[in-house]
């Protein structure tokens, strides 16, 4: 028998116990719904537009109050049969429904009210079908309109300019922004037509701009001196005026600039990547192939200064024998008598990793060659791979070959466009990679000391071709 009391006595300590806290629950809820309410209030007594920002974080806490706090209470209080605790938990579940149905239905109910009340502008005026006239008087802080080409888009921010004009918006207080001028000029005719005032220098009024033209006012008024802004038009005129001069050789140092971008368009490989092994050839300019990115560097440069060679040709002065074949320097330029030997080596003299000839045994065919040269007193111009990986080759062709009495005549456009069959095609793709390398400097305020270093390793193609857009942009 004591042992039954004492269950009965535990069973409803912990039934009293659910009571207890779900008490403490249903008062917290009922402050939330309170909470909700007075946040609403305003909008309800007004009839105004409940702004998203607002409006989702209130119908969420509904939510959760409803479906997740007040069930669980109303289910201890059926089982405890406390009448004014159950009425009480009733008037909750009742005030969270109610505060939903205002959520979700109280901007639908102004967007007809507001419809029904301008429907003149919206159906008479403008002639805006169902969704342009629901994107026109959402009044929330900003409005998303997602739309497709030909749906009236510009019907529907000149009427959202007319709806605001109707709400005694002042047109100082509006702004529109397109991204072209096209569309600037073509939403203030169809404002004017309206009779809209639009903005000038004399008089205030509805402001339409392009989004650059905002953005030079608005630098503009912070700025102690005049500014300048390059639209598509000023840079698309500026590059093909400088590429004209370019090409009829007004400026010389922008005529090599811009053969030289034309030359290695195609150039985009790392040329300063160490050198690798296999069977793998490179093309030149002039068609042929050769061993190494360094070798084709070097007939490259030699086909562009008019320089005659011939790519491995036998030296038939050297002493051959005793194992040796015939001997083929790697360049021989015959009208100078004069031969180049590209040394495929680091500047500790040794070879790359993976070739087949080690390093010793190439060192031996060196010092061969460099005896057969002397001799025979024949001349020998040495160029080395360490020059092209450390992006010192170029330099080192025009300096020791001019010493060596050999004289270079870059080609003319004329002369390019001769030997090229795309030189049209490749012209017409550095003009419009020039527009954009000019619209994106000046976007990121870049000057051409900031971008110079960015060149040093990189591909010749992107090299050369910053070289000109530095050259243009000064």
């Amino acid at each position: 028998m004591a042992a039954a009391a004492a269950g009965v006595a535990g069973v409803v300590w912990y039934r009293r116990r659910q009571v207890a806290r779900a008490l403490i629950r249903l008062r917290q809820a009922e402050s939330d719904l309170r909470e909700v309410e007075n946040a609403l209030e305003a909008f309800v007594l007004s009839g105004n537009y409940i702004p998203e920002s607002v409006r989702r974080p209130l119908g969420a806490k509904v939510v959760r109050i409803a479906e997740g706090s007040l069930p669980p209470i109303a289910k201890v209080v059926r089982r405890a049969r406390d009448s004014g605790m159950r009425q009480e938990s009733e008037v909750a579940l009742r005030h969270g429904g109610e505060l939903r149905r205002i959520l979700e239905n109280h901007n639908d109910q102004y967007v007809k009210r507001v419809m029904a009340e301008h429907s003149k502008l919206l159906v008479d005026d403008l002639k805006a079908d169902e969704a342009q006239r629901n994107a026109i008087v959402r009044d929330d802080v900003r409005n998303l309109v997602i739309a497709g080409a030909g749906s009236g888009k510009t019907r529907t921010i000149v009427g959202r300019i007319r709806f605001l004009l109707e709400r005694e918006v002042p047109p100082t207080a509006i702004l529109a922004v397109t991204f072209t001028n096209k569309a600037t000029e073509e939403m203030q005719d169809r404002l004017r037509q309206m009779g809209v005032t639009i903005a000038d220098r004399e008089k205030g009024g509805v402001t339409v701009s392009t989004l650059h033209s905002l953005g030079k006012r608005v630098v503009q008024a912070v700025a102690t001196g005049p500014i300048s802004v390059a639209d598509d038009r000023w840079t698309d005129s500026l590059v093909a005026a400088v590429l004209r001069e370019a090409r009829t050789g007004q400026d010389p140092r922008l005529a090599q600039l811009y053969l030289k971008a034309i030359l290695n368009f195609h150039r985009s490989e790392d040329e300063t990547a160490p050198a690798v092994g296999g069977d793998k050839t490179y093309r030149t300019l002039r068609g042929e192939h050769v061993r190494s990115i360094g070798e084709r560097i070097i007939a490259d440069f030699l086909f562009f200064n008019h320089v005659e060679y011939k790519y491995e040709a036998k030296a038939s002065w050297a002493s051959v024998g005793g194992g040796r074949g015939a001997y083929h320097p790697d360049f021989a330029l015959p009208e100078n008598e004069v031969s180049i030997e590209y040394w495929g080596v680091n500047r500790a003299g040794e070879v790359p990793a993976g070739w087949t000839t080690s390093t010793a045994e190439y060192k031996r065919g060196m010092a061969w060659k460099r005896d057969q040269f002397q001799r025979e007193g024949k001349g020998l111009v040495e160029f080395y791979d360490y020059e092209r990986t450390e992006g010192t080759l170029d330099a080192a062709l025009r300096e020791r070959l001019t010493r060596a009495g050999i004289v270079l005549r870059p080609m003319t456009f004329e002369e390019v466009g001769t030997s090229f069959g795309d030189l049209k095609y490749i012209g017409s793709s550095i003009e419009k990679l020039l527009v954009q390398f000019i619209t994106n400097a000046r976007a990121m305020r870049r000057e051409p000391k900031e971008i110079q270093p960015q060149l040093k390793r990189s591909t010749p193609r992107v090299h050369h071709f910053g070289l000109l857009g530095i050259a243009v942009l000064e």
